[in-house]
């Protein structure tokens, strides 16, 4: 984000437009295991499941 805004306030005018997109991570997968479990997804359906 410091990247966007910076050029923004340079006042540089692309001549297409720039995309900028993030990601957090938070739906890496699980390290070692033999599936392809998202991390976050597993979490919480095992917290639905405990109740």
């Amino acid at each position: 984000m410091a990247f966007a805004e910076a050029i923004n306030e340079s006042g540089y005018e692309p001549d297409r437009t720039i995309v900028f997109c993030a990601f957090d991570s938070e739906e890496f997968g699980a390290m070692d295991v033999g599936t392809d479990w998202l991390v976050g997804s597993w979490n919480l359906l095992k917290e639905k499941s405990d109740d």
